[in-house]
């Protein structure tokens, strides 16, 4: 979307940001949450959805956005989609900062690898700190999360 910003102004990727945002909104349940991470990035939180499922979600909106152009201000514009994913699953004790350290890590792995793609995190090594020293978040209550900084500029 940067180039959209560039090339035809802020205005241009303003709306190509709703358009995509739309497009994002469509394909989600009521469950799961849609938010703006900064720039062009997006963060999906995804309740009650393992790492394939996000995978084969992330994939159709991947192919929805850079197979069908957008008209902004009657110009086409084409997109690419790159996502990061981390999964948890019920019970992980989880600091969100490693959360989306680990995101932005795969997101970064998906589009030094040639873009447009959809990666997943690798499961979290041992934590390094103790649940004292950082702020914990419990999934009792939330049996799947994915976290996707998606549309991310460099």
């Amino acid at each position: 979307l940067k180039d959209i910003n560039d090339t035809g102004g802020h205005q241009s990727g303003d709306l190509a940001l709703q358009c995509v945002a739309k497009i994002v909104r469509d394909e989600l349940r009521v469950i799961d949450f849609i938010g703006r991470y900064g720039g062009d990035e997006f963060l999906l939180v995804l309740d009650a959805c393992d790492g394939n499922s996000a995978v084969m979600l992330l994939e159709r909106l991947r192919e929805r956005l850079c197979n069908k152009p957008m008209n902004v201000k009657d110009q086409e514009l084409s997109v690419s989609f790159s996502a990061g994913i981390v999964s948890v699953t019920p019970g992980d004790a989880l600091v969100l900062r490693d959360l989306l350290r680990r995101a932005e890590t795969a997101l970064a792995v998906s589009k030094d690898s040639g873009r447009n793609r959809t990666l997943v995190a690798p499961p979290p090594l041992p934590p390094t700190h103790t649940q004292a020293e950082l702020p914990v978040v419990s999934t009792d209550a939330v049996s799947t999360s994915v976290i996707d900084p998606a549309l991310m500029n460099n």
